[in-house]
């Protein structure tokens, strides 16, 4: 049978006497069941025996088998119908998807200025800033994720990158940015076994609170200057070889990229800085 089976679950309510001699325990579920289905050929139904294999699907068209394709031979049909006992194994336990009742928004603006190349240079100009209305958490499977749950910050940047052609053909160019440091919010783990004597905790080990609404916490400003020299030498016909010399990081700034916000001996402390200063040559050739 090809289609996708479809089970009906049925309920059956006895009447008995109300003095009971014993009680058998109750046995746990297993993944095994009872299926009764229809077989019909050329449609008319079926009788006799047949040799029947069952496949379950994810889908009521299409789709894809789950599972192993289970057989049951020698089945007795009366009239096209049968019983079976089918066992596909813990193919029935999944997670369901579904969409999240919160919903994200950003209002943005940006502004630009370019200057094209003319006189021997060039520059680009840009800023922009955005409203974040943003659920730190999408789904609140945890009620301790109710608190402080919305990010409402602002976020910034504002980059320039200009060039210049000095004689012989001499480039250089740079590239300057500076954008929003790390925003966080401070937390506090609460451990099953309070250092105070308190009751413990339920069921958990530790629970991290937010104590705080999100952006109350924020690191410095992050600002970043590269800049490169570049000279192209021609070889005959279209052969030429440039030169690059990059220096990224000019400042060697260490400014921070991540922060500890947890409650502790750790908190406030850099867990991750900008690279420090690079210098870089290369070569190119082309023909």
């Amino acid at each position: 049978m090809r289609s996708p089976l479809r089970f009906i679950a049925c309920m059956t309510f006895c009447c008995a006497p109300m003095a009971v001699a014993a009680l058998a325990p109750a046995q746990p579920l297993t993944t095994a069941f009872t299926y009764q289905g229809e077989l019909r050929v050329s449609g008319a139904p079926a009788s006799g025996l047949y040799d029947l294999q069952f496949r379950l699907y994810d889908a009521a068209a299409g789709g894809a088998q789950i599972g192993a394709t289970v057989c049951a031979n020698n089945v007795s049909l009366s009239a096209g119908r049968f019983t079976v006992g089918l066992d596909f194994g813990a193919v029935f336990v999944g997670q369901q998807r579904q969409n999240s009742p919160n919903s994200d928004n950003y209002q943005s603006m940006e502004f630009t200025l370019t200057k094209r190349t003319s006189g021997r240079w060039s520059l680009v100009g840009s800023y922009w800033v955005i409203k974040n209305h943003r659920w730190l958490t999408l789904i609140f499977d945890d009620p301790n994720k109710d608190h402080f749950a919305l990010d409402d910050t602002w976020e910034y940047a504002a980059t320039a990158n200009g060039s210049y052609q000095l004689p012989g053909n001499v480039i250089i160019s740079g590239y300057l940015q500076g954008k929003t440091g790390t925003v966080g919010q401070r937390t506090n783990v609460f451990r099953a076994v309070d250092p105070d004597g308190g009751p413990p905790l339920a069921q958990l080990g530790t629970v991290t609170l937010p104590l705080e609404s999100y952006g109350q916490r924020r690191g410095p400003s992050i600002n970043i200057l590269n800049l490169r020299a570049s000279k192209r030498f021609s070889v005959g016909g279209a052969r030429r070889i440039d030169i690059d010399f990059d220096v990224f990081n000019v400042l060697n700034s260490s400014t921070p990229t991540s922060i500890t916000w947890a409650s502790g001996p750790t908190f406030g402390y850099a867990s991750n800085v900008l690279p420090a200063r690079v210098a870089r040559l290369g070569t190119k050739f082309s023909f």
